[in-house]
Parts: structure tokens; sequence; C-alpha cells
């Protein structure tokens, strides 16, 4: 996908920047957020939208759930992490009024 986003990382005390293996490209450059274990991010695609996770040691990718609506086009305002990773907060489509929606992974 030409107009994709690629996660990348670099050591921090130094090293050679790296595209994260094993990690699908992005729709959207706000379509994901770090937890100290690893990345989630949506996705849309022919079957139902996903959160899915990206897990840092492994390097495997898995669904943690289908949503119940598409996150809002071109990435909305992207999407927050709860510190426990309990809890995903996101832009959906349907309304645009502030409803805030969280999911939580059971």
């Amino acid at each position: 996908m030409p107009d994709s986003v690629e996660l990348w990382s670099r050591p921090v005390a130094s090293g050679i920047e790296a595209p994260l293996e094993k990690m699908p490209r992005l729709k959207y450059s706000d379509s994901w957020a770090a937890t100290r274990s690893g990345i989630y991010f949506t996705a849309s695609g022919p079957h139902a939208p996903t959160v899915s996770f990206y897990d840092f040691a492994s390097r495997h990718v898995r669904v943690v759930r289908e949503l119940p609506e598409a996150p809002a086009a071109l990435g909305g305002l992207g999407i927050s992490i709860s510190r426990d990773e309990h809890w995903l907060l996101y832009t959906r489509t349907t309304d645009w009024q502030g409803d805030i929606m969280m999911a939580s992974e059971d």
C-alpha cells in the first residue's frame, strides 16, 4: 500500500532504525497507540473493524476484539489505551456529537 503507514523502531541507546518485524502497515498515522508491552491499532477490512495488538516480545499480532462500529474516517482523533491496558478509547463514525466509546478486553 503506497499510502500507508509503516511503524519503525530503534534501540534507545543507539542502533539502526528498522521496520517492526511482522507489524502490518496501517491505513492512518493516528490509528495506533504504544504501551510498554506492544502496540494497539485499529483496522478496517472486508469484515468487521477490529482492534489488534502487536506484541513487542513475540513480534506477533493478535485480534483483541471486533468493534461495533468502524473508527472515524482518516483515523478520527486516534486511539488511546489506559495504563492497565484494559480500556481503549476511539472515535467512531456514526455520530459526531461527542460521545465517548470505551471498549474493554475481557
